[in-house]
């Protein structure tokens, strides 16, 4: 049994269980929790006193105890305020209530908790508990789904807490300041706050150790695809985890850090880490975390070609999946376990597996296993020489696949827009709060006109600046939008729309002016199974390169466009389907070499083209028509060949 004292006496508590985590986000409240132990005793005439004491504070660790069970915390923190003699301890206690009932997602419990503190707090008398009230209910707001709202009281208290040297509290607002940019999906904003809140733990004497932040910190790097980046963090981490022998921490983080490693293609390092930590999950019988290390094990000796390894922790993570999985593991389970069948030849099996996954599928969610079901669907009917449904199965996961970047693409634009929006709102409150400025300035040198003089022409200066600052600042995004809207970001080739836009225009002016025109639709051949094996970003690699190729190869002249994923489709004007069979050819005998250049020897890719010369009369719906028929003729043919309608060359 352990003892919490107030200042109006003693509430017991019990044991500590296992710490209430609402998700990696709210992590922050454990953090809260560390700095908000010692002013429950602490007069509030010696807060710079407390921040700059000892961290060794036997008070702080006994509200971590009575934290790591809440509802036991709670019932005896309800009998402590019935009992306490005035309203500053009140206040503290209902102030603990508040977190409790956070931690238990008891919103409504804890809101009128914060309310009933918050009325019986003073700002000038006690200001640090005022201010933390603040940042606690920043923490509701964010439970409640509105972290937007909870950014400027975060940003209020953490400048409160700089210029009054409240480095506890100060921290708090730096990582709650993060950690709410990272539910509004701002990931870089969010790095901005939380390594801000990592170097000042680490420089001063803050309860909050640095390794915890580090956690945060790495988290917002992977989910920005910078794996490079958060290793150094995840290392920390897991570091200080196992120095507190917090296994369940140590199993997140393992597989954090195996996850970064399979992203950075180090695959021993990665299965050591995914090994580890499964290992541990094990001992704390945690089947869900086993699987999921499982299912990444099998991943990358899948990718390595090792398929009777990859089976074997396939159907390990199916078994727990099948009873306790998402949708989307139970998807992806059976679907690398179709494509492990797949690489063995064994059809039949493969077929049975990828029907189970597409029983997970949703028909309005999931747009990317769709794809992925439909492309694996397509190599098992080719494999049974079904060419008319894989071509079919193809031509749909195409056009879904167009459909998803699309899609992906608004929505990188209405976040283009938002940033803008938000850029340009606050810079019209800094505007607004110079005109403020001014005003006030005004009244109080009255009598100095001179000054007055000096201090408006400097504003408007200023001003003048900060308007043409705002015009180049618009251009800018205004070129990064337009770019985005006409260029493909992998390839840097003309976007699906602005393509099929341009042959509209070539084929409207080969009329016209009775001049020649060919049309050539390209695929790379086997680049699914090159994506699936090397990783979507070396692949993404090689689609840059490719489209730096295509354009070296063609002349300025020729308009080349990404048609959808692997597919493109290049108009040339003025000129004959055969004479461009020597530069399609070419580009063929370059695209060979590419998974050299990303280091991918053992990987092979070919290029299939077909080409087709318009003739007078022809709608761009019967170009592509003929130039896909084309395409299909160099695929049937054995590929890695370029194919006019009628001549195989």
């Amino acid at each position: 049994m352990l003892s919490i004292k107030s200042n109006n006496g003693y509430f017991a508590g019990a044991n500590a269980g296992m710490v209430c985590r609402y998700n990696k986000v709210s992590l922050w409240l454990g953090l809260w929790l560390l700095s908000l132990a010692a002013f429950a005793s602490t007069p509030h005439s010696a807060v710079h006193a407390y921040y700059a004491s000892s961290s060794h504070d036997p008070l702080i660790q006994q509200v971590l105890q009575v934290s790591n069970n809440p509802q036991f915390g709670i019932d005896e923190l309800t009998t402590a305020i019935a009992q306490a003699d005035d309203a500053q301890q009140q206040a503290e206690l209902l102030y603990l209530l508040t977190i409790g009932h956070i931690q238990l997602a008891n919103i409504d419990d804890a809101q009128i908790a914060l309310q009933r503190a918050q009325k019986l707090v003073n700002q000038q008398r006690s200001p640090l508990l005022y201010h933390r009230l603040l940042l606690a209910q920043t923490q509701l707001l964010e439970k409640q789904g509105r972290p937007e709202a909870g950014l400027p009281l975060a940003a209020r208290v953490a400048e409160w807490a700089r210029l009054h040297r409240a480095e506890q509290l100060y921290s708090d607002a730096l990582i709650t300041s993060g950690l709410l940019e990272m539910r509004l999906f701002y990931y870089d904003k969010s790095l901005t706050w939380l390594i801000q809140a990592y170097e000042h733990a680490s420089r001063t004497a803050s309860q909050i150790n640095p390794a915890l932040i580090a956690e945060h910190i790495a988290t917002a790097y992977q989910a920005m695809d910078n794996y490079e980046s958060s290793v150094m963090y995840l290392q920390e981490s897991l570091e200080y985890a196992r120095q507190h022998e917090n296994r369940l921490n140590q199993v997140a983080l393992l597989f954090s850090l195996g996850k970064a490693y399979h992203e950075m293609h180090l695959d021993d390092q990665a299965l050591a880490a995914l090994g580890e930590s499964a290992e541990l999950a094990a001992s704390l019988e945690d089947q869900a975390a086993v699987a999921k290390a499982e299912l990444l094990i099998g991943q990358i000796y899948l990718k390595q070609g090792n398929t009777d390894s990859a089976l074997l922790y396939f159907t390990k993570a199916r078994e727990v999946f099948g009873e306790q999985g998402t949708s989307y593991q139970r998807f992806a389970v059976n679907y690398y376990i179709a494509s492990s069948w797949i690489l063995q030849n064994n059809v039949a099996n493969a077929a049975q597996y990828l029907q189970s996954a597409r029983t997970h599928l949703t028909p309005t969610l999931m747009e990317k296993e769709h794809i992925q079901a439909d492309l694996l669907s397509a190599q098992i009917a080719a494999h049974d020489g079904l060419h008319q449904q894989a071509y079919t199965l193809l031509q749909h996961s195409m056009a879904s696949q167009a459909a998803l970047v699309q899609k992906e693409s608004e929505q990188q634009l209405e976040q283009l827009k938002m940033q803008f929006d938000t850029s340009w709102q606050d810079t019209e409150i800094q505007h607004h709060q110079r005109i403020e400025a001014l005003q006030e300035t005004t009244f109080a040198v009255r009598g100095q006109r001179h000054l007055l003089i000096i201090v408006v022409v400097a504003l408007s200066v200023l001003l003048c600046l900060l308007l043409y600052l705002l015009g180049a600042k618009a251009k800018r995004y205004q070129r990064k939008l337009n770019a985005l809207s006409t260029l493909d970001g992998a390839t840097g080739l003309l976007t699906r729309v602005k393509i099929l836009e341009a042959l509209d225009i070539q084929l409207h002016l080969a009329t016209q002016r009775e001049m020649k025109l060919s049309v050539a639709m390209l695929n790379i051949d086997n680049f699914t199974d090159f994506a699936e094996r090397a990783g979507h970003k070396t692949a993404d690699k090689l689609l840059g390169l490719f489209g730096k190729e295509s354009l070296e190869t063609f002349q300025e002249t020729d308009i080349l466009g990404r048609l959808a994923n692997e597919t493109f489709l290049f108009v040339f004007p003025n000129a004959g389907a055969n004479e461009m069979l020597t530069s399609l050819n070419k580009l063929r005998c370059k695209v060979k070499q590419l998974p050299s250049a990303v280091y991918m020897d053992t990987l092979q890719i070919t290029l299939s083209a077909g080409v087709v010369q318009v003739t007078a009369g022809d709608t761009t719906a019967q170009v592509l028509e003929k130039a896909g028929n084309a395409l299909h003729q160099a695929k049937s043919g054995g590929r890695d060949r370029v194919v006019t309608l009628f001549v195989a060359c």
